[in-house]
């Protein structure tokens, strides 16, 4: 039988695992909310925390107050871009004979929060005040549950989520690889975005678009020795890209020079 641990220690030590003097080493502040979701080069931290969108900077925490049409609503920040701008997604309830839920997204600069309509899902923002997520596309249907007590709705639509690109000039749809759907998210500074697209056999494939064209990622590496580039998460200004393989692998992907058959590192 195991020994009892001494007293005031735990039952059980997290000893971290040891590491060379080459390793990185950094200063800890914790921030006193529940989730960091993002930060930006001048070190502002955009939080999510019981339902609230928070913004931290040198030890001040700022309240992002929700949008005048959903004066009580519940915010979940994803992003801050370097101009200080937050996006994220929103829902207000509404209490009547029965709870009613309605979905909106948001972006915040400067102290004014601005709203769209619909559960459309803002994922990154870049320095041009660029943005990317997704968004259900097409009719919707609405169907009752038939449940007593919640008597809540269903809304479906004839078509998956698509990756949207939203800029000065409005909302764009990204494309897909010729399947239902796709999501984008995150982009560059240089307006390239990631994520990920159906096929025609609604396969899901790592996608790059740049330049109002969709690339599946697949095609683009150089020797990709039979590994299934499934979704890529970020993209940095230098054009390399992270991600996911169907297997469950991370993966990174460097920008090839032209001419060049192999990539760096291998």
């Amino acid at each position: 039988m195991a020994a009892p641990p001494e007293p005031g220690r735990p039952a059980a030590e997290f000893a971290p695992a040891p590491v060379d003097a080459s390793a990185p080493r950094y200063a800890m502040t914790l921030l006193k909310t529940d989730a960091a979701v993002g930060i930006n080069d001048r070190g502002e931290v955009v939080c999510g925390t019981g339902g609230e969108a928070l913004l931290w900077y040198r030890g001040k925490v700022r309240r992002l107050v929700p949008p005048l049409e959903y004066p009580q609503a519940s915010l979940t920040p994803e992003a801050i871009n370097n101009q200080g701008q937050v996006v994220g997604s929103g829902v207000e309830s509404y209490q009547g004979a029965y709870t009613t839920f309605e979905e909106f997204h948001f972006w915040w600069e400067g102290g004014r929060t601005r709203v769209g309509k619909g559960p459309r899902i803002d994922k990154a923002a870049n320095r041009r005040g660029q943005r990317v997520g997704s968004a259900a596309i097409g009719p919707e249907y609405t169907h009752d549950t038939m449940d007593p007590e919640s008597h809540e709705t269903t809304t479906t639509t004839a078509r998956g989520p698509r990756a949207l690109l939203w800029g000065p000039n409005g909302a764009r749809e990204l494309g897909t690889l010729g399947g239902t759907y796709s999501e984008a998210h995150a982009l560059n500074d240089r307006g390239q975005a990631v994520g990920e697209a159906a096929t025609p056999s609604e396969a899901e494939h790592a996608v790059l678009w740049q330049r109002g064209k969709i690339y599946d990622l697949n095609a683009l590496v150089v020797d990709r020795k039979g590994v299934v580039l499934q979704t890529a998460h970020d993209i940095n200004n230098a054009g390399q890209i992270v991600g996911e393989t169907a297997s469950g692998q991370a993966f990174l992907l460097t920008p090839v020079p032209a001419g060049r058959r192999r990539a760096p590192g291998r």
